[in-house]
């Protein structure tokens, strides 16, 4: 079995471990380095440099100390920001890809709690968005679906089944009722939650 590659993530994007990974990762930047680096030697000459015409070894440290915490803090920031725009990229890409030529797309817990909803399912059922409650069971009597297909779909997904069940939906958008599949596909990783896509 190969090893796993860890791959440490900083600001250079190389795009040579894209046939190596699959993914275009990114790796420290020795620039960064030199900069921390000279920013502590900025910082202890400046220690020093109180040290020695005041003779004042507590200035001198705290100089240090605050200098290092406030460079520690800005690089967590820094790291903080970077992640934030990395999941928002990925959402955005695994939202693109769960709902290609699919009408709409949601993710759904096992109890029916409906946990994520894509972009055209919010267009299309903006009457819903407006609800304190968002599951299975209130989207489906919203759209007017039959009792014993609501029954059957609520207890497909409450059973982690793979299905594909056919219904008629009226889509709050333009009030009007509309024939469509509803597939579920049960999530491996991690469990109890199943994919709720209509064509």
């Amino acid at each position: 079995m190969a090893a796993v590659k860890h791959i440490r993530a900083s600001d250079t994007i190389d795009l040579n471990d894209l046939r190596n990974t699959g993914f275009v990762v990114r790796k420290r930047s020795g620039l960064k380095q030199i900069y921390s680096l000279c920013v502590m030697a900025i910082l202890i000459a400046l220690g020093g440099t109180i040290l020695l015409f005041n003779e004042a070894w507590i200035g001198a440290m705290l100089c240090v100390v605050v200098g290092s915490v406030t460079l520690d803090l800005g690089r967590n920031l820094e790291r903080q920001q970077k992640m934030l725009k990395t999941t928002e990229f990925i959402n955005a890409l695994f939202a693109s890809a769960l709902g290609k030529k699919h009408t709409f797309c949601a993710i759904v817990r096992l109890d029916g709690r409906i946990i994520y909803m894509n972009g055209a399912f919010q267009e299309i059922f903006p009457d819903f968005i407006g609800q304190a409650k968002y599951d299975l069971e209130t989207l489906l009597t919203m759209g007017n679906v039959s009792s014993d297909k609501r029954q059957s779909l609520i207890s497909l997904v409450a059973k982690n089944t793979e299905n594909v069940v056919p219904i008629t939906m009226e889509i709050t958008r333009n009030k009007a009722p509309q024939s469509m599949t509803l597939s579920i596909e049960p999530i491996e990783r991690p469990s109890g939650f199943v994919l709720l896509r209509a064509q």
